[in-house]
């Protein structure tokens, strides 16, 4: 089976996830990741069954995590997972109206580069379409007013949402959240830059490590392997 991964600098995460550990997704599945800086990717295009870089940086970027592959070839693959690409989940204001909040979840995605992608993916093939967010980040600056919704409920939402385009929305695994809408401290320790090893340091607080990486993949496998665990 092959997948096609696609995403932003968080895709960071799985490569060194699949680095410590090849198979983490399963020795049937054969893994190509084309990612590269959030503001970069407004630079994939499409152009018939293929998803190209009309930029020469974005081009390099690309091929420095796919091994040299310069384009996505849409028939190439079996399943496609997106990785960020802009879809980021914010807090919403618990006092909200029930018309305010679907505004603001559907601004969240809807004007994205990740949903753009994904629905010109979806005009290009049947096969699996699997889109995740960023991960939460590690702290949140304080706030006033009501309490914010539960992640659960804004992921309902957007699971109607994608499912309504024939996409699959990927939750971020249970265990690297907290209730406040972030992500535990210890995924954050360490992560780096996707192609050069470099850590982002102790002020970063979006990016994530292997660890995290490696709870995500597994989560991801019965995704895209129905059956399996």
């Amino acid at each position: 089976m092959r997948v096609a991964i696609i995403g932003n600098s968080h895709t960071g995460s799985l490569i060194y996830a699949m680095k410590t550990d090849p198979d983490i997704l399963g020795r049937e599945i054969e893994v190509t990741i084309f990612a590269a800086v959030n503001k970069a990717l407004r630079f994939l295009k499409f152009r018939g069954d293929a998803i190209v870089a009309t930029r020469d940086g974005l081009r390099r970027l690309i091929q420095a995590t796919s091994g040299g592959i310069a384009q996505v070839d849409v028939t190439d693959y079996d399943a496609f997972f997106l990785m960020g690409i802009g879809f980021i989940l914010r807090p919403l204001d618990g006092g909200w109206s029930t018309a305010v909040r679907e505004t603001a979840l559907d601004r969240m995605i809807g004007q994205t580069e990740m949903w753009r992608i994904a629905t010109g993916l979806r005009e290009r093939t049947t096969r699996p379409i699997l889109c995740g967010h960023n991960p939460l980040p590690i702290r949140r600056p304080l706030r006033d007013g009501s309490e914010p919704i539960a992640y659960d409920e804004m992921a309902a939402w957007f699971t109607s949402k994608f499912e309504a385009a024939n996409l699959t929305l990927v939750r971020q695994p249970a265990e690297t959240r907290t209730v406040k809408l972030t992500t535990r401290p210890a995924f954050g320790k360490g992560s780096k830059r996707m192609v050069d090893d470099e850590e982002y340091g102790k002020a970063d607080r979006l990016h994530m490590n292997a660890d995290y990486g490696a709870i995500y993949l597994r989560a991801l496998r019965p995704l895209l392997v129905p059956g399996t665990a």
